[in-house]
């Protein structure tokens, strides 16, 4: 089969993006549908449905009440809320309006991260088909669609076109400057969008060095690069600012990214930093498990036909499939080479089948019949699954109408205690501090915020929450970590005075359902500085009461068919808690797990010894509890979470020590 000439890669490649934009938005408008039905809405508005995202929104709002949405201050992955300023200035509907848009729009990108490179194959069949695999993965789609605003949208075309300019400045004759200069350009535009992807970038520099020279001053210049490479290394452990300060944000990032020493409790916290199977990887990024040899397949001939220069993508492609494989971040630097390969081996095969048939027409026969089966097996699963995903908000709808109750029942000022992945959602919605949110999570910060939850004292929850609320930068001496520090607590804890006499400060404690999912991270957060940190285990399952029965005399209960498929298949002891407080009950004594009921709530709860005493427990409703520290605004709902407010512990109970 011969190769085509350039004017057919051209069409194709004309094609493949009118084609985009039309799946992109026939996509978008099914999405936008379905997420209005499941009430993902803020005043009428289609609202935003990813954690970061309201980090952007947030950040956006603030630049455009300072009047400077393009102006003032240009720091770090802030290009992305700028934009935001921009469209939707300050108020909340019109930034939400032009933010749900972005996904779909910033999506297209994928076309334009592979476009070059299929282009480069001189074959139109290539070019047409990988930008659409890339742009159909299943991934990709969940990372972009309406509602979803992120840097990810356009990281995987900031990064192959970075590497395009490394591979051209690398391989041509001509031009090598206007390629140097993008490339400088796109650092630059990194810088602005995702910072992290700046480092990215400049790691493609060793495909150049890898690259056997070409041309003239090729090898001086690549001496030169890693002399100043070298040079940076040594500054940077010399701990000479900036390089020091860049050395140990990338540092960071990777420990966070892959679960190093200090940050693996916090990756497996994030689910976006779980590792994934080759099965899972093949599942996510070309729609089946089934389809990830053909990458590597299209590798192998890849780099047979382009030698030297396969390098380029080869590399970065195996490196971001390795990342991808320890974190499920890196998928979408992986999506681009793994569907150009895929679709490249593809049409390969199908030229080496055909080559060998007999006259032209029969070849020609052979080539579209080939090329036809070839484009329903790469995308049969694909655009099945395309059409058929549904998009899930992280935010229900309950959640949106507690930020509504948080605004109408408490003043302006307040301070929200609530988990990490919440503080975007409710600073931007409500205008109100946060204790702490998706960019401050840290193990101490986690600890602080989960500490107070999971013991049993509510009065020394009580103060430790509005201490903490006030006193944002407070720190703990972790030195004290390991033995010693459940008393170092217990004594920190008994330390903090009752308020002054003056106006108290309010302080919202806003506990959404999805965090009473989450109580085995709550838990394993609450003792991260013990001697022996717990593993990540399930303390807390909730059900609707359905169809409960309980015959204390006759030892029978009932239970609803959704424990049953759960798993629970006995327990250790029924408790009825109507009335009762955690302290009339032994539980050294009582076998666990724990079937907890009450005649005033609707639902179950399945415990344990962890968990049952605690004060997230007893804020459930199944105790009787004194509303003096805790006062209900929205009673706990087994779908809406609850929300309380916190009142200042009293001063008899300045002594109390935490058990």
């Amino acid at each position: 089969m011969e190769r085509n000439a350039p004017n057919g890669t051209v069409l194709a490649g004309l094609c493949v993006l009118a084609a985009g934009v039309l799946l992109n938005l026939l996509l978008a408008g099914h999405h936008a549908a379905l997420l209005q039905a499941a009430g993902c809405r803020v005043d009428g508005v289609l609202a935003v449905t990813n954690n970061d995202g309201y980090y952007h929104l947030d950040h956006a709002r603030m630049f455009a009440a300072e009047g400077m949405p393009l102006s003032g201050l240009w720091t770090g992955s802030m290009l992305l809320s700028r934009l935001l300023a921009f469209l939707g200035g300050s108020d909340i509907p019109a930034l939400l309006a032009a933010a749900t848009s972005l996904g779909p729009v910033l999506g297209l990108s994928m076309l334009l991260a592979v476009l070059p490179w299929a282009m480069e194959t001189k074959e139109p069949a290539v070019v047409f088909l990988a930008p659409l695999l890339a742009l159909l993965s299943p991934y990709w789609i969940g990372r972009t669609h309406v509602g979803v605003v992120d840097t990810d949208a356009l990281a995987p075309f900031l990064a192959y076109a970075s590497l395009y300019c490394v591979m051209r400045f690398s391989t041509s004759a001509s031009r090598r400057l206007a390629w140097a200069l993008g490339y400088a350009a796109l650092l630059g535009l990194q810088w602005l969008w995702w910072k992290p992807g700046t480092f990215i970038a400049v790691g493609f520099l060793g495909c150049y060095l890898l690259y056997r020279p070409r041309q003239r001053g090729d090898l001086a210049c690549k001496l030169a690069l890693l002399a100043a490479i070298g040079c940076v290394a040594a500054l940077a452990l010399a701990r000479v600012s900036p390089f020091a300060g860049w050395y140990d944000y990338v540092a960071a990032h990777i420990a966070l990214a892959f679960g190093g020493a200090e940050g693996s409790l916090l990756s497996n916290a994030i689910m976006e930093l779980h590792p994934l199977t080759l099965a899972q990887l093949g599942d996510r990024t070309l729609g089946s498990a089934w389809l990830l040899p053909l990458p590597l397949f299209g590798a192998a001939l890849y780099g047979w036909r382009f030698q030297w220069k396969s390098l380029f993508l080869l590399l970065p492609g195996v490196a971001f499939g390795i990342a991808a494989l320890l974190s499920r971040r890196f998928i979408p630097f992986f999506v681009p080479a793994a569907a150009l390969l895929a679709a490249y081996f593809a049409v390969e095969a199908c030229r080496l089948i055909t080559a060998r048939a007999g006259t032209t027409p029969l070849r020609r026969v052979g080539r579209y019949g080939s090329l036809a089966a070839a484009s329903l097996i790469l995308f049969a699963v694909v655009g099945v699954r395309a059409a058929q995903y549904v998009p899930k908000a992280y935010f229900s709808a309950a959640d949106f109408a507690l930020a509504g109750k948080l605004k109408q029942a408490f003043p302006p000022e307040t301070t929200i205690w609530t988990w990490w992945d919440y503080g975007y959602f409710y600073r931007f919605l409500t205008g109100m501090p946060v204790y702490f949110d998706g960019g401050s999570q840290t193990d101490a910060t986690c600890f602080v915020a989960a500490y107070p939850l999971m013991q049993p004292d509510r009065q020394a929850a009580a103060r430790w929450i509005r201490y903490f609320s006030e006193h944002k930068q407070a720190s703990l001496d972790l030195s004290q970590r390991g033995k010693g520090w459940p008393q170092y607590i217990a004594e920190y804890t008994a330390k903090l005075m009752p308020e002054g006499t003056g106006e108290p400060q309010s302080v919202a404690l806003c506990l959404p359902g999805r965090v009473f999912t989450t109580v085995g991270y709550l838990y394993a957060f609450a003792h991260v500085f013990d001697e022996n940190p717990p593993v990540v285990a399930n303390h807390l399952d909730l059900f609707a009461k359905g169809d409960f029965r309980y015959d204390q005399d006759a030892g029978t209960v009932v239970v609803p068919q959704a424990m049953v498929d759960k798993g629970y298949s006995g327990f250790g002891s029924v408790l009825d808690l109507t009335g009762k407080e955690p302290g009339q009950f032994d539980f050294a004594v009582l076998s666990a797990p724990y079937l907890a009921y009450s005649d005033t709530t609707d639902f179950l709860a399945v415990t344990d010894g962890t968990t049952v005493r605690s004060v997230l427990f007893q804020l459930l409703g199944l105790y009787r509890t004194d509303p003096s520290t805790f006062e209900p605004v929205q009673p706990f709902g087994l779908r809406t979470g609850g929300l309380w407010r916190v009142h200042p512990a009293r001063a008899a109970d300045n002594t109390r020590t935490v058990e």
